[in-house]
């Protein structure tokens, strides 16, 4: 009977321990269960904002201020590049100088341009948007579609020819295939254009200059395409940029509307 009793008093022992650590439990059941809440059903650690920065977040003024500083960060680091491409070359300017010219650290000028070439399409892009938007804009409605052709390219060559040759050389060089934010901007740029081209070839289907069975986008790649081989000529030193009066330029773009098939 002693023992019994002696076991039973442990028992009770024991219980209460176990109640007396239960509220420990508890508690640390629910911290934990708050710090699974903070993750997603991924897995991920979901960010946890204070409601102060919810605050700033939802103020326009605040974030038309953020929006102003990169902008005005991105326009230091094009006036940045172009000044040093300018002044020593493409070839010789490095990422470092370029940010130590635009007064941002390294780090900060990757998030505008993923590398030395995305710079120079940051630094040509709007140069190209200009000369695209101005070749239109002056476009001879009233001229037939070969020199209405001639015109809108002509505006682009001499925008080129206005660059530093070996600046602009490099851009051309480097275009096909290139890969960055800005480069993207540029390879959007020329996918616009192409189909500007082809509301042009379009017009010319209303006016009977085009033939009505016309693949539009396919016949504005393939100017297109005439267009940019030259640029790669020029580019690789092989010729010069074409000009309105260029006989050669007009033959090419008279073979093109007419096509090579006997009729």
């Amino acid at each position: 009977m002693l023992i019994f009793y002696r076991e039973a008093c442990i028992l009770s022992n024991e219980s209460l321990q176990l109640q007396k650590k239960q509220p420990t439990l508890r508690t640390k059941m629910t911290k934990n269960n708050k710090s699974n809440s903070t993750r997603s059903q991924s897995g991920h650690r979901k960010r946890v904002v204070s409601p102060a920065q919810v605050a700033q977040d939802a103020d326009p003024e605040e974030r038309s201020r953020r929006e102003r500083n990169k902008l005005e960060k991105r326009d230091r680091i094009r006036q940045a590049a172009w000044e040093l491409f300018i002044s020593q070359g493409f070839d010789s300017t490095t990422t470092r100088q370029v940010a130590t010219r635009a007064g941002v650290a390294s780090g900060t000028l990757f998030l505008y341009a993923t590398d030395k070439v995305d710079l120079l399409f940051l630094v040509m892009h709007d140069r190209l948007a200009d000369a695209t938007d101005r070749a239109f804009a002056t476009l001879p409605t009233k001229a037939p579609l070969i020199d209405q052709l001639i015109h809108l390219f002509c505006v682009l060559y001499r925008m080129y020819a206005e660059q530093p040759p070996a600046l602009a050389m490099a851009f051309i060089a480097t275009l096909p295939g290139a890969r960055g934010p800005n480069a993207d901007r540029v390879n959007a740029l020329t996918f616009a254009f192409m189909s500007r081209l082809s509301a042009l070839l379009r017009d010319g289907q209303a006016r009977g200059d085009v033939r009505a069975d016309l693949p539009l986008q396919t016949a504005a790649s393939s100017v297109f395409a005439c267009h940019f081989m030259r640029l790669l000529g020029w580019a690789s030193g092989m010729m010069a940029l074409p000009t309105e009066k260029d006989p050669s330029f007009r033959e090419l773009m008279d073979v093109l509307l007419r096509g090579i098939a006997q009729k």
